[in-house]
């Protein structure tokens, strides 16, 4: 007699096939290396310079020194600096940790649906699949970025809370308070951690108020005190907790329509221009809302393995997803002027908002009467999903397999610029507005070119002018040079090339296919 694999096992090797299946389309997604973008600079450096023993410290672009990382919290370059240790290149360690953690979240996703419907075997397997076919999840998964690292951590805390809230068993509150812990040491985003965490405790209506005061100060005692010792550290070396300012600076239009055409894009429009994406987005908003609300009008009264009312675990995602929204909202208003609300922002939301709704969505159908509608409902919008995710998907693998991502990709690799100034004599002073792209393909320390507005307040850079006259002198007497990339479009706070033109009239031009080099040319 065949012997019979349990469905819950059987969803378990399912979901665990998925997830290998993601480490193995992101390494081929990276074969020319992990993806290199401004911020992987900044923790591939203080990796390095960590894994060498010059310190936690990375090169900033400004001033001769290198500078205490304090912007950043440490444990993603801390992570990369023990993999360096162990043998590993720091880029190679941070594509193989990628490829890791991009099928750890493939599968802790599964695994938390699964938790909510652990007698469905389509429903964990579909989160599984939309995860890891998503063009936005793909994409920061293959750079070498925090995101992948603190999603990770995030999911395991969360999924530990809603398991500590069923059952009252303290291991899961101490593993959930250590993983929400380290999400903060990871992106310092990762604060709305603990504000979920204390909010779900405290509201919990299943055990007596001392008791969620207790749980409450617990958590926050034990998830609070990583990032209380980075901060003290801070201050140590720098005499602050962080480099970063508050000052009022109000939502910009931009940015507004920035953060609705990134939620648009999570559903059945991809790359589209941004008026067709919101008009696409408020059409599919409505036609799958009218699903819902017909089929609950068939509302029937379910088993007790299917309990009515919302389930915890959407209640304790949604309350992470409106923590995450309302800190990017005030960091975009008094922390970081220049923050948008883009895929790698609001990446966090979009995969903690497919959990939520897949639950719901399972218990729309456990509540919904047996029909044609139904049946309809429950398999074709699933498939638009899958197919959809799954054509931008592989259009996404297509590029990144053939041509890489950010600074490892070929027209970075091939760019003129920076091959013009492989001839350079050594110690040739060097002005760019992508002085990390510099430092990170040909190893020098190139000097930002001056900001007229600082990006992280908003604000005009008072120093402006001051900057801009150093940087003129060290072109006349030092033979310095200015790179000016017109593919680094998104750094609109610095000096335009129209006022470099113009300012530096009198100096040599040298133009090449991706911008143009400024020079005294004796």
């Amino acid at each position: 007699m065949k012997s019979q694999v349990h469905p819950n096992r059987q969803t378990l090797v399912v979901i665990s096939s998925i997830a290998l299946a993601g480490v193995l389309v992101m390494l081929v997604a990276t074969r020319f290396g992990v993806g290199i973008n401004p911020d992987s600079v900044t923790y591939l450096d203080a990796a390095r310079n960590l894994l060498t023993g010059t310190g936690f410290n990375y090169w900033p672009g400004v001033g001769h020194e290198l500078k205490p990382l304090t912007h950043y919290p440490p444990l993603y370059s801390s992570i990369l600096a023990l993999l360096g240790w162990c043998g590993l290149e720091v880029t190679s360690a941070a594509r193989w940790l990628n490829a890791l953690l991009f099928g750890a979240n493939i599968f802790l996703v599964g695994l938390t649906v699964r938790r909510h419907a652990s007698h469905s075997f389509w429903l964990p397997m579909l989160a599984a699949l939309l995860t890891l076919t998503a063009p936005d999840i793909l994409n920061y998964h293959s750079l070498a970025v925090t995101e992948p690292l603190f999603i990770c951590l995030a999911l395991i805390g969360l999924l530990c809370l809603t398991i500590y809230l069923e059952n009252w068993r303290r291991l899961f509150l101490i593993v959930a308070s250590i993983a929400m812990g380290l999400s903060v040491l990871c992106r310092y985003v990762g604060v709305v951690s603990l504000v979920t965490g204390v909010a779900v405790l405290v509201l919990s209506s299943d055990q007596r108020f001392r008791r969620r005061l207790r749980d409450a100060l617990t958590f926050a005692l034990i998830a609070a005190a990583p990032i209380a010792l980075w901060a003290l550290r801070n201050r140590l070396t720098s005499g602050g907790s962080t480099d970063r300012q508050l000052t009022f600076s109000p939502l910009k239009p931009r940015q507004i329509v920035s953060g609705l055409s990134t939620i648009a894009s999570w559903l059945l429009l991809g790359k589209v221009r941004y008026d067709l994406r919101v008009v696409g987005f408020l059409i599919q908003l409505a036609a799958l809302a009218a699903i819902p609300a017909y089929l609950l009008k068939q509302s029937r009264q379910v088993s007790p393995q299917h309990p009515r009312g919302v389930p915890r675990l959407a209640i304790v995602n949604t309350i992470f997803i409106i923590s995450n929204v309302f800190f990017l909202i005030f960091a975009a208003m008094f922390i970081d002027a220049d923050t948008v609300f883009d895929s790698r922002s609001l990446l966090p939301v979009h995969i903690m908002l497919l959990i939520v709704v897949l639950s719901l969505a399972f218990q729309l159908y456990c509540r919904s009467l047996p029909s044609l509608t139904r049946s309809i409902a429950f398999v074709l919008v699933p498939l638009l999903f899958v197919g959809a995710y799954g054509i931008r998907g592989i259009d996404w693998l297509r590029s990144a397999r053939a041509d890489g991502q950010g600074y490892t990709s070929r027209a970075w690799k091939e760019s003129p610029a920076i091959a013009r100034l492989t001839n350079l004599p050594a110690g040739t002073p060097i002005y760019s507005n992508g002085y990390d792209a510099i430092y990170w393909l040909t190893g020098r320390r190139a000097l930002v070119i001056p900001e007229t507005i600082v990006h992280g307040t908003g604000q005009p850079n008072q120093k402006y002018e001051e900057e801009f006259t150093t940087m003129e002198q060290n072109l006349r007497e030092h033979d310095a040079i200015v790179v000016y990339f017109t593919t680094l479009s998104e750094r609109w706070t610095m000096v335009s090339e129209a006022e470099l033109k113009q300012r530096l009239n009198t100096l040599r031009a040298e133009t090449v296919s991706d911008g143009s080099i400024y020079f005294a040319g004796h």
